[in-house]
């Protein structure tokens, strides 16, 4: 289990680091858009349907990456007050329940994907641009984000479980850090 949850981060990190790339692209299009309409020469054709595909893939290539960083969005409002075995046992479902969708998501935009790659779907524009790439990494991102949910649940699952973790529950070792930081940080402002 070990060596595929490796495998997975090792891809996970480099779709972020396409997302990255993406992010780049999308700025440097948009200010020589700008510059363009600036100096009179009006917009760039293609600028506003290359963005929108590059947002998309900004946002699902790197998603799998923020689910294995656990930057995405938690809420452990309950889970922190419970007794930690039971806490375990919430988490375990709530993320195998998060799994069970998110795959539920990829197979969907699956079958999308092949669709309207089979069709060669093109958006009806100034500039006629493909949309069966924008389909193909919604796909890739939701399959990498099911495989880092179930994989979170397991690392949690086996971090939660060892003597050493936290009572706290099983806060990442930044978010922890993280509320230290803040409640210092509250100490003193009261002080």
């Amino acid at each position: 289990m070990r060596a595929i949850d490796e495998w997975v981060g090792r891809v996970s990190t480099l779709l972020a680091m396409l997302a990255a790339v993406c992010t780049l692209a999308i700025m440097v299009t948009m200010v020589a858009d700008v510059a363009n309409r600036v100096s009179g020469r009006g917009s760039i054709s293609g600028a506003y349907e290359l963005v929108t595909m590059l947002l998309v893939m900004v946002v699902f290539l790197g998603i799998s990456y923020s689910e294995r960083t656990e930057t995405n969005v938690r809420v452990t409002l309950a889970t922190s007050k419970m007794p930690r075995a039971v806490a375990r046992v919430v988490r375990t479902f709530g993320g195998l329940v998060s799994f069970v969708i998110v795959a539920w998501f990829a197979r969907t935009t699956w079958d999308a994907a092949l669709v309207s790659m089979e069709r060669g779907e093109f958006t009806q524009g100034l500039v006629d641009f493909p949309v069966w790439p924008s389909r193909l990494v919604i796909a890739i991102g939701f399959t990498l984000l099911a495989l880092e949910v179930l994989l979170g649940t397991w690392r949690r699952w086996v971090r939660a479980g060892t003597p050493a973790a936290s009572s706290r529950g099983s806060l990442p070792d930044h978010a922890s850090q993280a509320t230290d930081v803040v409640a210092d940080g509250e100490q003193g402002v009261r002080a």
